[in-house]
């Protein structure tokens, strides 16, 4: 007991410390510092891997990107994603994010010359229309690029125009976000009509909890009360189980898929192609499903009934429109 108070004596402080941080104006934070630790062709592999996932889960190609207004809910610290829209015919991409990502600039600056020498004549022109580089140095068109930081997509202070965005994507962000109601209420809010929404979503903790509590499901064994509190400025998992995300597309009315990208067990590797959930019945062991049982009566009482499959899905890519 003593060291379970103590463990979550130590959170509850990161999380006030990084609370007060973005009270008194300091956004910045290593959240979304996806490129810090990669080589130049690391980051431009996984820059390509996040905007093939949208092209190929969003069932999108270069006719479907034409004149489109993109809004990108946490960036991190490089906006690449946001080049690819533009070059594939995108309007303009803007970019939102409560913390500003450490980023060493040279490092991106190299990661963005090499991004454009893979591009064609064409396409490296419509680059050279939203980032202007100098010696040593580049710059963003904010007609074609808009970078805004410092709150969230929920928070009040976003006066994004509502019904006005084609396509909202994120990539392992929407699981960082407490309030998940009002974020879905507001992405229904900015999207035109027919709108279409893509987020890649980890359903994991970081590891944070699962090593303390030596189980994968740890993050899920804290009281709800206690739980916001060790992680609801901190950029943590919400723990939101696949079902949270089912209701809340229903909720606001948007025609959905959702594939399911990883599954706790032993094996946890990506599916690729992803998968629905009809399809992952043979990948689901009896093994898998005795390790969810026999530890449902330690879980928190709201994810106590939660259906067995639900609890083992771990990760999911969501593809909803707005109707």
């Amino acid at each position: 007991m003593f060291k379970d108070i103590k463990f979550i004596l130590k959170q509850i402080i990161k999380n006030q410390k990084r609370f007060l941080k973005s009270k008194l104006g300091n956004h910045i934070s290593n959240v979304g510092a996806t490129h810090k630790s990669k080589l130049v062709k690391e980051s431009i592999d996984y820059v390509n891997d996040v905007f093939d996932d949208y092209l190929q889960y969003g069932k999108l190609d270069s006719t479907d990107l034409k004149d489109k207004v993109i809004l990108e809910i946490g960036p991190g610290d490089n906006f690449g994603n946001a080049l690819l829209f533009l070059v594939h015919g995108a309007k303009k991409v803007y970019l939102l994010d409560k913390f500003y990502s450490e980023r060493n600039q040279e490092q991106q600056y190299r990661i963005y010359k090499r991004l454009r020498e893979n591009l064609t004549k064409e396409q490296q022109s419509k680059f050279d229309l939203a980032l202007i580089f100098s010696k040593n140095s580049f710059e963003f068109n904010k007609e074609k690029i808009e970078y805004i930081y410092g709150y969230g997509i929920e928070d009040k202070k976003n006066t994004l125009p509502k019904n006005y965005f084609d396509i909202i994507v994120s990539r392992a962000v929407i699981q960082e976000i407490s309030n998940t109601v009002k974020v879905f209420k507001k992405m229904h809010r900015l999207l035109k009509m027919n709108g279409l929404m893509l987020h890649k979503i980890d359903l994991r903790d970081y590891g944070t909890f699962s090593k303390y509590k030596k189980h994968q499901l740890g993050s899920l064994q804290f009281n709800s009360f206690v739980y916001k509190l060790m992680t609801n400025h901190s950029g943590l998992p919400n723990r939101r189980r696949i079902n949270h995300y089912r209701n809340l597309l229903k909720q606001f009315n948007f025609k959905s898929m959702i594939y399911i990208t990883h599954l706790f067990g032993e094996n946890e590797s990506e599916f690729v192609p992803h998968k629905f959930m009809d399809d992952i019945e043979k990948e689901i062991s009896q093994k898998d499903v005795d390790y969810i049982e026999n530890s449902r009566n330690l879980l928190a009482k709201e994810f106590r009934k939660t259906a067995t499959k639900d609890l083992l899905i771990s990760g999911i890519f969501i593809n909803a429109i707005k109707e």
